[in-house]
């Protein structure tokens, strides 16, 4: 079994497409369902670390399901459009831009397609005043904070004054950090848009894709189901 193969999709026949594309859509909403239940029963328990990692892993599916939306709203393009679309299923920045553009009400489209450009950037300015702290992609960030603990460093800027005036120097830290049990959560988050940005080229994020190498076909392509574990399977009775 072959995982993170949606984008082998695009070479089937729009009727063919279109009903696969929509087998992977009922079983997300099905994955999606179990897991905000499972994490409602954590959240009555009192137990935020959980709730936010289960939270975590259903709002990426939530994304997923959009992702495949589009796909069929592009089911009469070419192959290669298709395909495009279909390799951001396995990218945690795209899943997560859909799963936020799907909490904002911007004005007009270019609002949206401005707020997704900010989502899109690798490293952004932000601070008090917008522009004094240096930051990676902020979707990233937040989805390691809410599952991992990591061993990060962080750089921080004392400013003094001495006899030949202003002078800054910057001192590196480097800890442990601790999973979050509280962090924003998607529908918490300001539909407002950074504007002040470090200066970039603009990449694609679901451009970057790992070496291709000769793979022997064994079995036809399928969607694959989550496991249902006992701690997850909270369906009524």
């Amino acid at each position: 079994m072959r995982p993170r193969r949606a984008y082998k999709l695009a070479s089937l026949g729009r009727p063919a497409l279109l009903e696969a594309v929509a087998e992977g859509m009922g079983l997300l909403v099905e994955h999606v369902g179990a897991l905000e239940r499972a994490a409602e029963r954590l959240r009555s328990e009192e137990t935020p670390r959980g709730v936010e990692a289960i939270t975590a892993i259903a709002d990426e599916e939530a994304g997923k399901f959009l992702i495949l939306l589009d796909v069929a709203r592009c089911a009469y393009l070419d192959a290669a459009k298709k395909r495009d679309q279909l390799k951001r299923c396995a990218d945690h920045i795209a899943k997560g831009i859909y799963a936020r553009v799907a909490d904002i009400r911007p004005a007009d489209f270019s609002e949206l397609v401005r707020y997704v450009d900010l989502l899109r950037r690798s490293y952004y300015l932000d601070g008090p005043n917008d522009v004094d702290w240096l930051f990676r992609n902020e979707i990233m960030a937040e989805r390691e904070e809410r599952l991992y603990v990591d061993y990060v460093e962080t750089d921080e800027i004392p400013v003094g004054r001495g006899r030949v005036g202003r002078r800054v120097i910057a001192r590196r830290n480097a800890r442990f950090t601790r999973a979050s049990g509280g962090g924003r959560g998607l529908a918490r988050l300001p539909a407002r848009a950074r504007y002040a940005l470090a200066r970039e080229r603009r990449v694609d994020p679901c451009d970057a894709g790992a070496p291709t190498r000769r793979r022997r076909q064994c079995r036809p392509e399928r969607w694959r189901r989550a496991t249902h574990h006992a701690e997850l399977d909270v369906s009524p009775s």
